[in-house]
């Protein structure tokens, strides 16, 4: 094995920022997003969509799509943890995707224990607000990682035998939301990143077909700048949150990180006895 390359790099990305091989950061984010899983109507273990650990000072939970939240309420969620099958037993909330007023942000998050947030740090590299930030205009040096569990990869079973399969992707081409499909997306909160399947390559320059994305769902984006030359990429930072695949467009839509911050506010509320108004506690 040749020693792990690290870098720390001046010019394009700016002073002192540490820099690593591409090929190291698809590696390794299977830790930075997390398979969910719920029961089919045979009973068997089928792959909901994804969720990406956070923690914060106040508390710890899973951020992903809303309308897995929706769509499971209280039936038992899991997700895969260092020792197999970890029950997710925390409180769910989301947004309120049934109001006229205001965009449909499809995001939801769910609570940790402070068991599962220990055994879930033991497999995966949890954000945290230090590595939050925005997404910005069309860059050369500026690209995005989206990466989830797509369903295709991780077929229903009776139960869970081996870890899951996680799936990445780089894309530079940031676009605003212009889908007549995408109803209630707003400008404000999401934004959609453009993958032509005829050009994807792996860090090797062998083609890659993108799989079918059901089960990406809630899975993170990260922004990073890259020396497409070195191909050495900055420290990731989590930008947004995937929610939707347009595959006419070729598009995956993604709802800006900023606005799960006020449901970890709510979150803390709820855990107080306190119910927030403007979001769904899953009942």
């Amino acid at each position: 094995m040749g020693r792990r390359l690290t870098r720390t790099a001046f010019g394009i990305f700016g002073k002192m920022d540490l820099v690593v091989p591409l090929s190291t950061i698809i590696d390794t984010m299977y830790r930075r997003v997390c398979p969910l899983y719920g029961q089919d109507e045979r009973r068997r273990v089928q792959l909901l969509g994804s969720g990406v650990p956070f923690g914060s000072v106040k508390s710890s939970f899973l951020i992903t799509a809303g309308h897995i939240v929706k769509a499971q309420g209280r039936e038992p969620l899991l997700t895969w943890g260092a020792e197999g099958p970890e029950p997710l037993s925390g409180e769910r909330i989301r947004w309120d995707d049934n109001s006229d007023v205001g965009p449909d942000y499809d995001l939801g998050l769910i609570a940790l224990s402070r068991d599962e947030d220990s055994r879930l740090r033991r497999v995966y590299e949890f954000a945290h607000p230090e590595r939050v930030s925005l997404d910005q205009p069309p860059c050369p040096k500026i690209y995005y990682l989206l990466a989830g569990y797509p369903a295709v990869r991780n077929r229903a079973r009776a139960r869970l035998i081996g870890p899951p399969l996680a799936t990445s992707l780089v894309s530079g081409d940031i676009r605003p939301i212009a889908l007549k499909r995408a109803l209630r997306k707003s400008e404000q909160a999401h934004f959609a990143l453009f993958f032509d399947p005829q050009r994807l390559r792996t860090v090797r320059h062998e083609p890659f077909r993108i799989p079918k994305p059901q089960g990406m769902s809630g899975g993170g984006v990260w922004r990073l700048e890259m020396d497409r030359t070195t191909k050495l990429a900055t420290a990731l930072r989590l930008v947004g949150i995937g929610i939707e695949y347009h595959p006419l467009e070729k598009m995956f839509v993604a709802t800006r990180i900023k606005e799960a911050i006020p449901l970890a506010h709510d979150l803390v509320d709820l855990a107080k006895g306190r119910m927030p108004g403007g979001v769904v506690r899953s009942a």
